[in-house]
């Protein structure tokens, strides 16, 4: 009796074990599957510029997350996990004057676990712990420098850079110096727009269009709107700085250039100068000896240096280009994004009180002739697409820019940008290499 209840017993076990075994193959393959959120710090150093750069770094990976402290902040992911193969699609991430490269840290995981590789500078001198870069001449040129840079250093990482589809590479700026990106792709800065601006929105703000109708031909279309903050004293004397410095610059550079090609010119006359200088004596020496089998006196040139090239910005390993409540646009005008051909979104917050929508993220869309997209989520602002700020945050000073939102507005805001992006980085992606 004892024998046939073990017997019973042991075939019951063995039919629960095969009813199960589906399940937990499925269950197992499943876990398998989920992507977690992987974290790197790195750092490296750009001499030309004496700066050392700080990256963030966020991949798909298999280890669970676990909670990470990095100075102020704290979030969850898992610190050094192995990468997992890819080739995976690469987002450069580039914050806003008021944040650092962990600002973005729940979006960046986010993206993580969706198969991204995310990479975020902490943008030197241009942070939220020292913002001696803003509003200077510089500013966007040295961050549009510092992003290629960065993505120069995580292609060659010998864990990281293997797993990156070289194909699918995303720039996303957030607030108002992400204009940055822009001269990546091929645009320049021009110095005359704001006058434009200027003229149109403050020096005589009676002839503004009213709100819903269109702009002046001829001006921005930010004309549509009453009011702009760029109206008041401190800003538009911050921004006329701005423009005289960068006028300033361009003029040096213009002076450098003709120096350039008179140094260029001058090489090229003396070269030939020496060459008929040296034709002359070879035939002077063969009249003189006998059969023209004296030697041909040898002649040595100067070499001088090649004349100096203006660097250029313009990087043509990004495929999308995604810029959050952007701002400066009135440092563009049609003619300066009409080289742009890499497909961009432009997504502005309306409640942003600064990079106000139609002034800043709908002009550029609108200046790039409809080829760039365009979308509005309908509150919020730049900070509030930050991370919640943490607590014990040495930028105190800048602690009223965290409570635009609530924290459960904040969850709801990224989710919905979260998606918007996703949506457009896999539309510019597809036809990809390695997509």
């Amino acid at each position: 009796m004892k024998q046939r209840l073990g017997r019973l017993s042991f075939v019951w076990l063995l039919l629960f074990f095969l009813l199960a075994l589906p399940a937990w193959r499925a269950g197992a393959r499943q876990a398998a599957q989920t992507l977690h959120p992987g974290y790197r710090s790195l750092s490296y150093s750009l001499p030309s510029q004496h700066l050392l750069l700080k990256l963030s770094v966020w991949y798909p990976a298999r280890r669970k997350p676990a909670s990470i402290k990095e100075g102020p902040w704290v979030f969850r992911a898992a610190r050094n996990a192995p990468v997992l193969d890819g080739p995976w699609p690469l987002i450069v991430l580039s914050h806003d004057s008021t944040g650092t490269s962990l600002s973005h840290h729940d979006l960046a995981a986010s993206f993580a676990s969706r198969g991204y590789i995310v990479v975020a500078p902490m943008h030197d001198h241009d942070n939220a712990y020292d913002m001696s870069l803003l509003f200077h001449d510089r500013e966007l040129f040295l961050r549009a420098l510092q992003i290629k840079s960065a993505v120069d250093f995580i292609l060659e990482h010998p864990q990281i850079g293997p797993c990156i589809d070289r194909a699918r590479i995303a720039y996303l700026g957030f607030g108002l110096p992400s204009s940055a990106g822009l001269l990546l792709a091929g645009a320049h800065a021009s110095s005359s727009e704001w006058q434009v601006f200027y003229r149109l929105r403050c020096a005589d703000p009676e002839k503004t269009s009213p709100v819903g109708t269109a702009a002046p031909q001829d001006g921005p279309s930010a004309a549509r709107i009453p009011q702009s903050p760029w109206c008041s004293p401190m800003l538009a004397r911050k921004m006329d700085m701005l423009i005289q410095s960068m006028e300033q610059r361009t003029q040096e550079q213009k002076t450098k250039v003709r120096y350039s090609e008179n140094a260029s010119l001058d090489r090229k006359r003396l070269f030939k100068r020496l060459a008929d200088q040296s034709a002359r004596a070879r035939r002077g020496y063969a009249m003189k000896g006998e059969n023209g089998m004296l030697p041909h006196v040898p002649v040595i040139l100067p070499l001088l240096p090649p004349p100096s090239e203006g660097g250029t910005m313009t990087d043509t390993r990004f495929a999308a280009l995604a810029f959050v409540s952007p701002g400066f646009s009135f440092l563009f005008d049609a003619g300066s994004l009409a080289r742009i051909q890499t497909p961009a979104l432009f997504i502005g917050a309306a409640g942003d009180r600064l990079n106000i929508p139609q002034e800043q993220a709908e002009r550029f869309a609108s200046l790039m002739g409809g080829s760039a997209g365009y979308a509005l989520i309908g509150r919020g602002d730049a900070p509030s697409f930050q991370a919640k700020c943490p607590e014990g945050d040495p930028a105190y000073a800048l602690s009223s820019l965290c409570g635009s939102v609530s924290d459960t507005e904040r969850a709801m805001l990224h989710q919905q940008l979260c998606l918007i992006l996703a949506d457009f980085f896999e539309r510019a992606f597809q036809g990809a290499s390695g997509s």
